[in-house]
């Protein structure tokens, strides 16, 4: 046999080896997360919220809370003073940074349904609706840009009396200077 029908021979054995699986690899368990960062996305998506902001060096309000039905909710509260530059609607470095860690968490997550929720007072003269609409819009393009399927984000402006954030920030959603995001797994 020459060299050269030993070679094909060989190689058309080497391919059948590796298209063929071997014994009982079919039924093996994966393996588990081998680096930090798999392991993360494994955790409780308040956890990742939480690691996402410490890397992005942001001070982030996240709660969470369980519902008796089995669903849990985890809240991010973002001052818009922080996240936008002064009658801006494009997200500063930081929070793009976060947001980005976010938009792909939830393409991972298909069962997470985030609510990007702008609040304020109508009647107060510092406060600019459009502004407002234009920033939340901004959180929504932005996720979405970013690895989250569309279906999984909702945005919407609402007026203070029907802000249900922590008490301490009520009166800066009465200024539209608070953007909530809600998320909702379970």
């Amino acid at each position: 046999m020459s060299d050269r029908r030993r070679f094909r021979s060989g190689l058309a054995w080497l391919t059948l080896a590796l298209l063929l699986p071997a014994h009982g690899l079919a039924r093996a368990e994966p393996a588990p997360p081998a680096t930090i960062e798999a392991q993360a996305e494994d955790a409780a998506p308040a956890g990742r919220l939480d690691r996402f902001s410490r890397e992005a060096a942001l001070d982030l309000t996240i709660d969470s809370e369980q519902a008796p039905d089995g669903t849990s909710t985890t809240r991010v509260v973002i001052d818009t003073r922080a996240a936008f530059d002064t009658r801006q609607d494009r997200l500063r470095p930081d929070y793009a940074r976060f947001l980005s860690r976010v938009g792909i968490m939830l393409q991972r997550h298909r069962g997470t349904v985030v609510k990007v929720t702008g609040f304020a007072r109508h009647t107060r003269a510092d406060y600019n609706p459009v502004l407002l609409g234009r920033r939340v819009r901004a959180i929504q393009v932005f996720l979405a840009e970013n690895g989250a399927p569309i279906d999984q984000i909702k945005a919407q402006v609402r007026g203070v009396d029907d802000y249900d954030g922590p008490a301490g920030t009520a009166d800066r959603a009465a200024t539209g200077t608070i953007i909530i995001l809600d998320f909702s797994h379970g």
